[in-house]
């Protein structure tokens, strides 16, 4: 879906958006600013929340930052269908109103200019994600700019100066992790230190065929798969064949000796993934430990 701009129709067409927004056609996003309503409402949260982010940075006043510069770059953010969308100001310019605005202004230096708006640039969304939000989510966003080498690691580091969290971020990111709800898992597990898990190691399964888990619990031969959202395409059949595909792989996984933890990318953005992940090994080591001790189950 394409924006509108008022700006680049004649006097008719701006007429006709004008209409448009009354008969409920079309839907302004920021002043002088369109986009067909029909179509925008069918759309994912993501992104009708990348659509309204570039309408409101078209001005040219405002630099998109935080969460939603992260998703202007393509990182692995969340976002709700009504998150406003997070701006900072580029010095000396006039703050119009609109969006929610993070109270820095910007240098030069800490944005770039992209086709419709200026955007944060990749180390200053990494602080404001540390700042105005969650160690999961600026963990989150820092495995995708680890694992797909969108920075130089000297130049994060760097930025990781001013703030505790993105330092401790970047000493506990993994780049082998495959997608936002990997990434967000990881997030929870690292953040409280109490299980160590390997993302993406390799296993043999029962008829000998290299696997890659999500992630096995270290010093076990527990395997922890995550399905769903990045991971699967968007169609019946697509997604039908994957859920095969991930059964035989389960099958195979456990007749070679591994109990498999499975959970859906909603398990794990709910937290009831890591909850349940720690229900689990609490158990086991319990067992253990009784065991050990010779104690009657």
């Amino acid at each position: 879906m394409e924006l509108v701009f008022s700006r680049d129709c004649d006097s008719a067409g701006r007429r006709a958006l004008s209409r448009g927004v009354l008969s409920g056609t079309h839907l302004r996003l920021a002043v002088g600013v369109y986009v067909e309503r029909d179509g925008f409402n069918e759309l994912p949260p993501w992104e009708q929340h990348r659509l309204r982010a570039l309408a409101l940075g078209a001005s040219g006043t405002r630099v998109i930052a935080g969460v939603s510069a992260a998703l202007l770059w393509g990182m692995w953010v969340r976002v709700g269908r009504d998150d406003p969308v997070e701006y900072a100001m580029n010095r000396g310019s006039k703050d119009v109103g609109g969006g929610r605005r993070l109270r820095a202004l910007l240098g030069e230096s800490s944005y770039v200019d992209g086709k419709i708006a200026k955007v944060a640039t990749i180390p200053r969304v990494l602080l404001d994600l540390a700042k105005y939000h969650s160690f999961e989510d600026c963990f989150m966003a820092t495995s995708w700019v680890v694992a797909h080498d969108a920075c130089p690691l000297a130049e994060l580091r760097e930025a990781t100066l001013s703030d505790e969290t993105l330092t401790r971020v970047l000493d506990l990111v993994d780049p082998y992790v495959e997608s936002a709800a990997e990434a967000y898992f990881l997030a929870q597990v690292r953040k409280d230190g109490v299980i160590d898990v390997q993302p993406q190691i390799t296993v043999a399964d029962s008829r000998l065929a290299t696997r890659r888990p999500d992630f096995q619990v270290r010093r076990t031969r527990i395997v922890i798969e995550i399905s769903g959202l990045g991971k699967y395409r968007q169609t019946a059949e697509v997604q039908q064949f994957n859920v095969e595909r991930a059964t035989n792989r389960y099958d195979r996984l456990v007749t070679a000796g591994y109990t498999i933890w499975a959970y859906s990318a909603k398990d794990v953005f709910s937290g009831f993934a890591y909850r349940d992940v720690q229900r689990r090994y609490k158990e086991l080591r319990d067992r253990a430990l009784t065991r050990a001790l010779g104690l009657p189950m």
